[in-house]
């Protein structure tokens, strides 16, 4: 009738539509809290990949922990007692945490390590990038870990099954 086709006229209402529906909807949003263990903590809202996330701060550098969950989160969580016990218990030895990862960081280094002999000492090596909280803070429920290796310049990102770990990717 104008000579704008119609379909143009449709298009551009749509995108407004879907503009205005994610610049002004009311959905829920990530909560940060203040927290006794953990430098910040978020907590995230119904439908979300986890119930929360935090951070600490391990030897002058920030460490990102997660928990894991097994169901559609329904509502805001706080970390319960066993998860911030797992994490305690967790940051407390980080060598352990490195001898129990161990196993696969192995597996990986054999590609990634450019033939140099892996330190037993984590620390000469790698950084600790975050952990995974386990359900309820039990280990034989699925977790895991990711180091950044020095030398590969990548990250190992380890999980443990009923405890015991298995590479699952090198991002590379």
């Amino acid at each position: 009738m104008f000579g704008t086709p119609i379909y143009i006229i449709i298009f551009i209402l749509i995108i407004g539509y879907l503009a205005k529906e994610f610049l002004f909807s009311k959905k829920e949003k990530v909560i940060e809290r203040q927290h006794e263990y953990f430098d910040v903590l978020w907590l995230w809202p119904k439908g979300s990949h986890t119930c929360w996330e935090a951070n600490i701060n391990i030897n002058g550098e920030s460490i990102g922990i997660h928990t894991e969950d097994d169901e559609p989160i329904e509502e805001y969580r706080e970390p319960n007692d066993s998860e911030v016990s797992f994490c305690i218990y967790t940051v407390k030895d980080l060598s352990g945490l490195y001898h129990k990862a161990l196993p696969a960081i192995r597996e990986a280094w054999k590609d990634w390590g450019s033939g140099k002999v892996l330190a037993e000492e984590w620390s000469l090596e790698f950084l600790l990038d975050g952990f995974s909280v386990p359900i309820n803070g039990d280990v034989n429920n699925y977790w895991g870990v990711v180091y950044y290796s020095k030398t590969a310049g990548h990250y190992f990102c380890i999980g443990f099954n009923n405890g015991t770990p298995e590479l699952e990717s090198v991002d590379g």
